[in-house]
């Protein structure tokens, strides 16, 4: 999280800086968008309030938003309580994950992503 909100600040104060320069690896080595492209342009989208244009750039960028802001308060309220729900929450959805009809699920929104990362040509 501290990474991502670096990340997002630093391009949020200077675009300029990062102009030209991308995250993602696979565009940059093999030239072939992931399901991924787009998330951080879309945070940004989100932060600006052009909500329309960050589902258009990708709609992965709602959840990654959503993680980066509640997980340090989870965190926190662990240690406050010490307690671990936080890590309780994580397996509950790691172990959902491990069934069939949750991967399945998931897996078609994931390649539904990627193709329409294709098809806008990100």
């Amino acid at each position: 999280c501290i990474i991502a909100y670096y990340w997002i600040i630093n391009i949020y104060i200077n675009p300029l800086i990062y102009q030209n320069y991308g995250v993602c690896f696979s565009k940059k080595i093999y030239g072939i968008t992931c399901p991924a492209c787009g998330t951080t342009r879309s945070v940004l989208f989100i932060l600006k309030g052009e909500m329309r244009k960050a589902l258009y750039m990708n709609p992965l960028g709602f959840i990654a938003l959503t993680f980066v802001l509640i997980t340090p308060f989870g965190i926190a309220w662990d240690l406050l309580k010490k307690r671990n729900d936080l890590q309780k929450l994580y397996l509950f959805f790691e172990s959902k994950l491990k069934e069939p009809k949750y991967i399945t699920i998931t897996l078609i929104l994931i390649i539904a992503n990627w193709i329409w990362n294709f098809i806008k040509h990100n």
